[in-house]
Formats: C-alpha cells, sequence, structure tokens
C-alpha cells in the first residue's frame, strides 16, 4: 500500500471542518491543524472555538491556534512539522511568504468559486447577491496574490432557487472534500498540472458586514431577494418596522406590482406580508424580531397588530 502523503491544515469555520473531517476518514495522516483563535459568540458573550478548533480536539489531532503568523517563533513552529502538503479551506488570514516555502511538496487551498470569478472573502454570498445559477469549487496552488494561483481542478455545483449561503455551503464543503482527495491522488502519482488563472476576467469579493445587510426597499425585488439568501446565517438581512429591528428570513418573488411606496405593507395574509419594492412586490414569510424567535410572519404581524399601509424602514 502506498504511504499516503502528510498533511497541515488550516481552516477556520463549518466549510473547513467538512473537508478536515473527510480528509482525516480517508486515511490522510494529519500533522498539525491550525485554526483561528477562539473569540467571543452569541448572545452569551462566551468564548467559543471555532469549528475547525473544536473538530481538532475532538479528533485528537495536534491543534494551534495563533493570533497572527508573521512571527518567526510561530513560522518555525509550523515548519517543524515537515507537511508534504499544506491544506488551506478558509483559514481567515493571508499566509506569509515563510509559511508559503514550508511544505515539501505544494500548498494548496479550496475555494468556494470557479476561479477566477469570486476571489476573496465572500464567494458563495457574492454569487447568491448576483442571481447566479451556478458556482463551484477551485483547489488552486497558493501564492502571495489573494486567490490568484493556478488551479489543478475545478467542479460545478447548481444554485437552487431558495438555497441560501448556508445551505449551499454544506453542498460546496462536501464537493470541496470530494475534489481536494481527487485532486491529492493525482498529484501523487503526476497526472494533474494546475493552469494558470486569467487575471482579465478575475472578480473580487469584499469580507461581509452586518451594515450590508440592512434592506433598501428601493432596489429592485431580485436584489432584495438575494441580500436575503445571501446573508443566511449571517448577518441575515436586516429592516426596521416602528423602531423595532427586524431580521427577514423567508421570501418569494410575486409577479404583481403594486406601485406602492417601496417598503410598504400591501397585504398581510397567512402566508405572509405581501411588500411593495423598487420593482415587483415580495412576499416575506418568516422573519425574527430581534431578542424574539424566528415565527412566519403573519403570527408577527398578529403580534403587533401590524395593518396595511405601514412602510418598513431602513
Amino acid at each position: 500500500m502506498v504511504k499516503k502523503p502528510n498533511l497541515l491544515f488550516m481552516g477556520s469555520p463549518e466549510f473547513a471542518a467538512t473537508i478536515l473531517r473527510q480528509i482525516q476518514s480517508a486515511g490522510y495522516p494529519i500533522c498539525a491543524v491550525y485554526a483561528q483563535p477562539d473569540k467571543v459568540a452569541n448572545r452569551g458573550q462566551k468564548m467559543t472555538a471555532p469549528p475547525v478548533a473544536q473538530l481538532a480536539k475532538e479528533l485528537g489531532l495536534t491543534l494551534r491556534q495563533p493570533s497572527t503568523l508573521k512571527t518567526i517563533e510561530i513560522q518555525a513552529e509550523l515548519a517543524s512539522f515537515a507537511p508534504d502538503y499544506i491544506i488551506v479551506a478558509a483559514y481567515g488570514k493571508l499566509l506569509p511568504d515563510a509559511i508559503l516555502q514550508a511544505p515539501k511538496k505544494d500548498i494548496l487551498n479550496v475555494h468556494a468559486s470557479l476561479l477566477p470569478a469570486y476571489r476573496g472573502a465572500s464567494p458563495v454570498q457574492q454569487a447568491l447577491l448576483d442571481g447566479c445559477t451556478q458556482t463551484g469549487v477551485s483547489i488552486m496552488r497558493v501564492q502571495t496574490a489573494l486567490d490568484a494561483g493556478p488551479v489543478f481542478s475545478t467542479k460545478t455545483e447548481p444554485i437552487h432557487q431558495n438555497d441560501t449561503t448556508g445551505l449551499l455551503m454544506v453542498r460546496l464543503a462536501q464537493l470541496g472534500a470530494e475534489l481536494l482527495l481527487q485532486t491529492l491522488d493525482s498529484l501523487e502519482i503526476g497526472t494533474v498540472a494546475p493552469q494558470p488563472q486569467n487575471d482579465n476576467l478575475a472578480t473580487y469579493t469584499k469580507k461581509i458586514t452586518k451594515e450590508a445587510a440592512l434592506i433598501h426597499w428601493l432596489a429592485p425585488a431580485k436584489v432584495i431577494l438575494g441580500q436575503i439568501l445571501a446573508y443566511q446565517p449571517w448577518p441575515v438581512a436586516t429592516t426596521i418596522l416602528q423602531g423595532k429591528k427586524i431580521k427577514v428570513f423567508g421570501v418569494q418573488l410575486l409577479p404583481s406590482r403594486s406601485g406602492r411606496v417601496p417598503g410598504t405593507l400591501v397585504m398581510l395574509a397567512k402566508n405572509g406580508w405581501t411588500v411593495a419594492t423598487g420593482s415587483e412586490d415580495i412576499l416575506v414569510t418568516d422573519v425574527q424580531l430581534e431578542g424574539r424567535k424566528r415565527l412566519p410572519a403573519f403570527e408577527v404581524a398578529n403580534g403587533l397588530r401590524l395593518v396595511p399601509g405601514l412602510v418598513l424602514g431602513g
């Protein structure tokens, strides 16, 4: 039996944890796992480890969570693990040159887009914001420039009508893990070579902020739909009504166009709120008041005694 190469894994969110679990289950020796430091999370304000760190502890793997990779000491320790490959998946920081030079063979990144489209921090969210019907994953060599390294392999994935970032990321993580394992096998037997990206076709994404999730009802209905789908599970699209912040989850496009002021509650029914936008109306089906649980929009309307004609703000 051919000995599998030694891997060092770098990642933080659930997307990366799925990939880590798959490569560990496939029998690859993992010399160390690097994840972002624990941070305060949720309303309880408790220190919480990122999913990759939690999984590494569960699997009994060597775990490091440095706040920086820029010190000589941190770089020397990482190099001392002597990995054949470094695998990166949504680690959350750019890697210094000393880290790029650490593996014996190569350093690979699992990126959730079909490069060169959607380089950067939020490829899945941006694909949904743009109303794309297809995305995918790419396995690329990590270089100094952001997501600009040559690509070893790609695989496409359709975007379904009601896909949120959360739903789509689950599928892309599984797809990325499968493609990574195939690519590692091909690299070991020398049947794959990286292909340079066309930088002229590159597009870039930014880090998601809470401010970006505020709904502007003057926008066309498809833009608002993309916002609501893209910002789940975080930060969740929000609007304001009667001074209360409301998170918006479920939404459907409607063929009707009431012509009312954008943001107006046109109709309140059991299936949700019909809301005017800058184009067609939309149906809001599930919402959450700040500090409350997610509920059908009709129940919230009854609780707040909403009436048609009120205008959502923000």
